[in-house]
């Protein structure tokens, strides 16, 4: 904005072509109110020679965009009297004090030349990019605080309410990851670490405002600055301060932007040089347009042409990317688009996906320095690579070290009379002592001295002790120690320290040390790494070892089948049959007694103790074991009942021909089981009769409560809180509590025998409960979690009452073991109680499957209320025993007289 000689103030557009000028006596006669009078001016003439023409109503500093069509003529940006600064009509904001426009050059980058001013003016050779900056308005408020304004992202949006970043600890490259942490105690910190005096430099580069804001469209300034102008298509804003001087500042949202772009243009060299000079987090380089910077790595080494530089990037990567959602430049990314292309390398095994982006960053950077192909402080850069990923890899970087140390040695025993006297003489190559003090300042004594061991190089161990000024009363007599040992043994020790647990079992194995080998597997439980590791080394004795030590484990950890495998694969086929016996797997222990020849008096007394122990655990293995092996029919006979195996028992008896056996010990224990049976199926048709009923009188409220509007309904069902039901006064529930009696009465209605089981499922594998006290106890656990999970008048109290009689379905192990017996009745003359047995357990199975409709249908309906609100349906899943399709009735016993709830069976 200028003046002319009559008083005319001229505002020059983006385009040079267009001139707006308007009288400065109109605008001081309108008291400095929005300059309503502004005309255009001809292209390329003077603000001498206007004339009244078309008045401005809306403008901007460049080409007119899609949303402005209808008037093709640039935005005028106006600040009245009261301190309201509008771009047309649109109020960019109150209370301003000062403001200026900045225009960027037609490429959108900073410029670095001395002829700015035309570089800025000069028409663009092509359109402009969308995303490139364009024309901003820079402003400052009474609040002393210093805005940048985007025109065409205010034309683009009006008043929109930006949405800044949230205030950081610092913007700045050296805030996202430094702490109050030195070198000398080798904490990794950002995996970078720092001894006090770097810590304080780098605490004095900070912003003032860093801490207090991070939002990059504005800064603090001195109280009563205002500006005076924008050099066009730099990064400053002069300010005046009320002394009277003139100050310089740079604010973020002029700096950014010019970083971006020269990005995008491909100048590393000015982008680094303008985010480190005007300390902009170095993340934005990398993650402006990520994963760009993996493809253009090389270009930027090339580019920027510093080790420095190189290593002080290096030093600031973070995994947070600053430009997404939630970063600190995230309202960049928005404004200014990156060209985001796939990188050419993307599938190289240096650059896996698996890679953070930090580790990514550094491969790239590494391989660009070697192709750089420069020595001295690149050097430096190198091992900064190394140590400055998310998963170091310290032992390469000590490794080029050794590298170093040996070159230096070479050339000093090649070299020793060809000493450079000439005075100033310097060798800017970086020595393997150098190298190690960098690696020391990024990571710490410690860390670096665990590394050194790592690659079991002792020397290099030595001497990153010493340059580290660890103490010599530490690290000297422990080398010593290590390097009196054997080879494989100290490898295998520096593992062991280093928690390179597999590492160090391999070690040990090669050392012939099966021993150690065999408790590090233990203690870790490597068991099969070490037999992987012997297989491959073709350590045969060592295998075997190894597997006898890891019976020994599993048979301390009561898997006693594992535990003979092991055996087994170690050839000790007699340990395997003790296994077998402990784990009273009969079938396994008496093959392998027969394989091993035991004389019969040992094969028997083996088969008794199987036999024993089964027989409070699995009844039918006991009965098969007696009758096969101990040739004892009558134990067999009473295992079989025991393990309700009606058909195995009558079939031992007759085959042995011990008819006498049915009379005597089959029908007494056929007659018990199928008068338990009886009683058990009439229970469970009670219980299922009365959760029907509980179930209707529960949803019928529940529905009537809906109707009434009871906003606090459970949507799991059950009643309201006191006093909110039916506009209560404070009473509880009326009945829900009177029912709890009831409901708790007859056996504990909701919890005592919660299926349609038989007394005992003998018939069960080695999980079955008959006899075991140990498995009584669980049960009994079983039965208080269940009690305290479904209680009468609870809140939850139909949803838990419709999924606990889905569980109620009857076992098939029960109806299979019910369709034997009812068999046996028959064959055992007793007709009529096989067929009243059947009656009441199809009229048990009926009354189950009608309580199943009901409950199913008030978990529809609580399931569809629970989604309307919103709520998990992880509740609502129910279990059942899955006994449908399961053939255990007999057509000959079928009922003549056919109730409502009776099953028709064909024949």
């Amino acid at each position: 904005m200028t003046t002319s000689g009559r008083g005319a103030a001229c505002a020059i557009a983006r385009d040079s072509s267009h001139v707006y000028v308007v009288r400065s006596s109109d605008a001081v006669a309108n008291g400095g109110e929005t300059l309503a009078n502004a005309v255009r001016v001809v292209a390329n003439t003077s603000a001498e020679s206007y004339s009244s023409g078309d008045k401005i109503i809306v403008a901007r500093g460049g080409v007119v965009s899609s949303l402005l069509a209808e008037r093709r003529e640039p935005t005028l940006v106006t600040l009245d009297a009261r301190g309201h600064l509008k771009i047309g009509d649109i109020l960019i904001a109150s209370a301003v004090t000062s403001f200026a426009l900045h225009m960027s050059p037609a490429d959108g980058c900073a410029v670095t030349t001395a002829n700015a001013s035309a570089a800025v003016m000069a028409p663009p050779k092509t359109a402009v990019d969308e995303g490139e900056p364009t024309t901003r308005v820079a402003y400052v408020t009474r609040a002393h605080q210093l805005f940048v304004a985007e025109v065409d992202d205010v034309i683009a949006n009006g008043a929109r309410a930006r949405t800044h970043a949230v205030v950081a600890e610092d913007d700045a490259h050296i805030g996202n990851w430094l702490s109050e942490r030195s070198a000398a105690d080798g904490a990794r910190m950002g995996e970078l670490t720092f001894d006090d005096l770097h810590l304080r430099m780098r605490r004095a580069m900070r912003p003032d405002a860093a801490k207090t804001d991070a939002d990059a469209t504005k800064r603090h300034v001195e109280d009563g600055a205002r500006i005076v102008a924008c050099a066009p298509g730099s990064t400053s804003v002069v300010l005046q301060m009320p002394r009277g001087n003139l100050e310089t500042v740079a604010p973020k949202a002029l700096v950014l932007p010019a970083v971006a772009c020269a990005l995008r243009a491909g100048r590393y060299a000015d982008a680094y040089a303008l985010a480190a000079k005007q300390r902009v987090d170095l993340n934005l380089i990398v993650d402006y347009g990520w994963p760009n910077f993996i493809d253009a790595a090389e270009a930027f080494v090339r580019d920027v042409n510093s080790a420095d530089a190189i290593m002080e990037l290096l030093e600031a990567l973070d995994d947070v990317d600053v430009t997404a959602k939630g970063g600190i430049y995230e309202e960049l990314a928005r404004l200014y688009p990156p060209r985001v292309t796939t990188p050419t390398d993307a599938g190289d095994d240096d650059c896996s996906t698996t890679q953070s982006k930090t580790d990514k960053v550094c491969v790239a950077i590494r391989r660009a320095i070697e192709a750089h192909d420069a020595g001295g402080r690149w050097e430096l850069a190198a091992l900064t690579s190394y140590a400055a990923g998310d998963a170091p890899d310290l032992s390469a970087a000590l490794r080029r070290v050794a590298v170093l140390r040996e070159i230096e040695l070479a050339h000093a025993t090649q070299n020793t009379l060809n000493v450079d006297t000439r005075r100033g003489a310097r060798d800017e190559s970086v020595n393997a002592a150098v190298a190690l003090k960098h690696l020391l300042f990024l990571v710490g004594g410690p860390t670096l001295y665990a590394a050194a061991l790592g690659t079991y190089d002792l020397s290099l161990a030595y001497l990153v002790a010493q340059h580290a000024h660890m103490d010599p009363g530490e690290y000297v007599p422990e080398l010593q120690h290590l390097q009196s040992m054997r080879e494989h043994e100290r490898r295998a020790e520096v593992a062991k320290r280093l928690r390179r647990v597999d590492e160090a079992i391999t070690e040990y194995l090669l050392d012939g040390d099966v021993e150690r080998a065999g408790e590090l597997a233990k203690d870790h439980k490597l068991f099969p790494h070490a037999l992987a590791e012997a297989a491959r080394l073709n350590l045969k004795d060592a295998r075997t070892a190894l597997l006898l030590k890891h019976a020994d484990a599993l048979s301390v950890a009561m898997r006693f089948d594992d535990a003979a495998v092991a055996r087994l694969a170690a050839g000790d086929v007699s340990g395997a049959l003790d296994e077998y016996r402990s784990a009273t797997s009969w079938r396994q222990a008496m093959t392998l007694a027969a394989r091993l020849n035991v004389d019969p008096k040992a094969m028997r007394d083996i088969a008794e103790e199987l036999c024993e122990s089964l027989v409070m655990t699995d009844p039918l293995s006991a009965a098969r074991v007696a009758s096969t092996h101990l040739k004892d029919v009558d134990r067999a006979v009473d295992c079989f009942i025991l393990a309700k195996a009606w058909r195995d028992a009558t079939s031992c008896a007759y085959a042995d021909n011990r008819g006498d056996l049915m009379q005597t010990t089959i029908a007494p224990a056929a007659a018990g089981a199928a008068e338990e049976h009886i009683e058990t199926f009439k229970e469970n048709k009670a219980r299922s009769e009365k959760y029907v009923a509980r179930l209707k009188d529960l949803r019928r409220r529940r529905r009537e409560a809906s109707s009434l509007g009871a906003a606090d309904w459970s949507a799991l069902g059950g009643r309201p809180k006191s006093g909110q039901y039916d506009g209560g006064d404070g009473d509880d529930f009326d009945d829900g509590a009177s029912d709890a009696p009831s409901l708790a009465s007859d056996m504990s209605a909701y919890t005592d025998r919660t299926g349609l089981t038989s007394v005992a499922s003998g018939t069960s594998s080695a999980a079955s409960t008959v006899g075991g006290r140990k498995s009584k106890k669980k049960k009994d656990k079983k039965g208080k979690k269940n009690r305290s999970g479904l209680r009468a008048g609870s809140p939850t109290e139909e949803r838990d009452l419709a999924m606990h009689v889905l569980s109620l379905a009857p076992m098939a192990k029960t109806l299979e073991e019910v369709g034997e017996l009812l068999e046996l009745l028959v064959l055992l003359g007793h007709e009529g109680d096989a067929r009243t047995l059947q009656r009441v357990a199809s009229e048990a199975v009926d009354a189950h499957d009608a309580s199943k409709i009901d409950a199913q249908t008030s978990l529809d309906e609580l399931m569809a209320i629970a989604k309307d609100k919103g709520e998990k349906l992880d509740a609502f899943t129910p279990t059942d025993a899955g006994a449908g399709g399961v053939e255990w009735k007999w057509t000959a016993l079928k009922s003549i007289k056919k109730t409502v709830q009776s099953t028709v069976v064909k024949g």
